[in-house]
């Protein structure tokens, strides 16, 4: 004779597995819906790779220096957080992005209209892009394709993918043109084609459109904002209210099924509770390191192959001289083709205030990522040289650094390549092989830092809609 599990009593449980942004959203969700959740992160503070280190005058990003546009859910988040007048925008003023030709800083052209005169690009290359608009659509639905396929065969040639395309994708994800997916990594491209039949008029409408919408609504969303202690302010507001139960250095290393019902945690000491609910919030080589049920081993397998490959920041600050290029914007991006040792370079100090000292400036230079991994693996005497040598030649810095801070990422960016539909579809299946086990991260809704807080706040919303259905008499 078998006994029925007592009903469980008290608020519903959930374990958050990851305290870096996703894990942070959806734990501050939660726990403000009642439910009694516990957040585990190995490392011996909270944010992942969101980390602010200020030190005389200078104020260094280990991470990502801004936030573009959030979602109205992202903002909210933000006005629950308490970090609303916390922000702290760029001088419009000086924001222009440059991109690197023969080794000179040429501006980004403005808008799509701005492209037909570029320095940046040859005469035929200009008239490649007034083309575009006339060509078909070529593309069979269904189709997985890099970015670079996809402008090629808008008729863009290969000038447009090495001097537009290339930097642009070393900026965002460190990665290459010719193995980013079109659909995942850029939906918005296929999205302008599908709509307007053409990339650049699809463009154009939309930046017609963001005129007239910021003329009804001058008081919109900025393009771009950061906070006044840096961007940690976005961790650190998030982790305040869950206070004690947030366990760092402590580090999950197997999840098993409970005997009654719901999931126990495991970690290298031994069992970490039984909860009703888990999300694992990890980046994707970390999930793959995880002692899951057998089920789920092959599963993870596409999950486990994505690639992040090493990069580092290193953050110099120096007298302002005479010498030096104006630095009159938001940073540089440099082409493959420029054979560069950096990926290009963001100009803190003049983007926002309190970034260097009176008369300094600061420069945080990217070396590594899929262009040349080798690099991030310098050690600290050889790095330091490398980069002085770049900004030396690019920028016509000269002077010997005050301020320093390097951040190693041994793994950084999830590459978003083709085929990145079977790594949506294993984390679909996972879950639904492990019932009571959600997945959250920017390598399943994207890297940037609205896109991470997103996908934690989705998954709040998945794990409270699934305790309604399944709680009988407890409610959140």
């Amino acid at each position: 004779m078998t006994s029925t599990p007592p009903e469980p009593t008290g608020p519903p449980t959930a374990a958050v597995v990851g305290a870096g942004l996703a894990g942070l959203a959806a734990a501050f969700r939660l726990h403000r819906r009642g439910v009694d959740v516990r957040v585990f992160e190995a490392a011996a503070r909270p944010g992942g790779m969101v980390r602010s280190h200020r030190a005389g005058g200078f104020l260094a990003e280990a991470g990502p220096h801004s936030l573009s546009r959030p979602d109205a859910e992202v903002q909210a988040l933000f006005s629950e957080a308490g970090l609303g007048d916390r922000r702290i925008m760029p001088d419009a003023d000086r924001s222009a992005r440059f991109i690197v030709r023969e080794g000179k800083l040429i501006a980004l052209p403005s808008g799509p209209a701005g492209i037909l005169s570029t320095p940046l690009l040859s005469l035929r290359a200009r008239m490649r892009i007034l083309a575009e608009p006339l060509r078909p659509r070529t593309r069979s639905p269904g189709d997985d394709e890099s970015v670079a396929d996809l402008l090629r065969r808008r008729g863009m040639g290969q000038e447009i993918v090495d001097r537009f395309l290339d930097p642009f994708v070393a900026g965002v994800y460190a990665g290459n043109p010719e193995r980013l997916s079109a659909e995942h990594a850029f939906p918005l491209l296929l999205e302008l084609e599908r709509e307007h039949g053409s990339l650049i008029r699809g463009l154009l409408v939309r930046s017609w459109t963001g005129r007239s919408e910021r003329r009804k609504e001058p008081e919109s969303e900025p393009p771009i904002f950061s906070f006044r202690d840096g961007m940690e302010e976005i961790p650190r507001a998030l982790a305040r209210p869950l206070s004690a139960r947030i366990h760092l250095e402590t580090p999950v290393t197997a999840l098993t099924p409970d005997e009654s019902s719901g999931w126990r945690l495991h970690g290298a000491h031994g069992d970490l509770g039984r909860f009703d609910r888990i999300l694992l919030a990890l980046p994707a080589h970390r999930l793959a390191t995880l002692d899951l049920p057998l089920e789920a081993g092959a599963i993870l397998t596409p999950i486990s192959r994505v690639p992040h490959p090493p990069i580092i920041l290193l953050t110099l600050g120096f007298p302002r001289s005479t010498g030096q290029h104006p630095m009159d914007g938001f940073g540089m991006l440099i082409p493959r083709i420029e054979k560069a040792d950096i990926l290009g370079a963001l100009f803190p100090s003049t983007l926002f205030s309190a970034r260097a000292p009176e008369g300094h400036v600061s420069v945080a230079a990217f070396v590594g990522g899929t262009r040349q991994p080798e690099l991030a693996s310098l050690p600290d005497e050889a790095l330091e040289p490398l980069v002085l040598g770049e900004l030396g030649r690019l920028l016509g810095i000269r002077e010997t650094p005050v301020f320093r801070h390097l951040a190693r990422w041994e793994r950084s960016i999830p590459q978003v390549n083709v085929g990145y539909a079977e790594v949506k579809a294993a984390a679909g299946e996972l879950e639904r092989a492990l019932a009571g086990v959600h997945l959250a991260g920017s390598w399943r809704n994207g890297v940037s830092v609205g896109d991470a807080l997103g996908s934690g706040l989705a998954a709040a919303e998945r794990i409270i809609g699934a305790i309604h259905e399944s709680a009988g008499t407890r409610s959140v």
